[in-house]
């Protein structure tokens, strides 16, 4: 479904997507979970992130996993330098 929404979003902008040039990738084994009610969009953006990079969502640092609460004000910043940057990068 995810993928006709974006197909159909390309065919709008007279772009065109071709299925073979993507990968599916099944988080199932395991997907953390967002912990308050306030970084869910934030949150999402840097699961994508990481997916996109290769990056293991389960990462940790000094026994804390990185997608947490307390690392969303850098995220915050990370994704505003991508936007300014026009470019998608993760520093670790």
């Amino acid at each position: 479904m995810l993928f006709e929404y974006i197909e159909d979003e390309a065919k709008a902008q007279n772009e065109q997507v071709v299925a073979t040039d993507w990968n599916i990738t099944d988080t199932t084994p395991y997907s953390p979970q967002q912990r308050n009610t306030w970084d869910c969009g934030i949150y999402v953006l840097m699961c994508i992130d990481f997916l996109v990079d290769n990056i293991p969502l389960d990462i940790t640092l000094n026994d804390q996993l990185v997608l947490s609460a307390p690392n969303m004000p850098y995220f915050r910043q990370k994704i505003c330098a991508d936007l300014i940057r026009g470019k998608l990068h993760y520093y670790m």
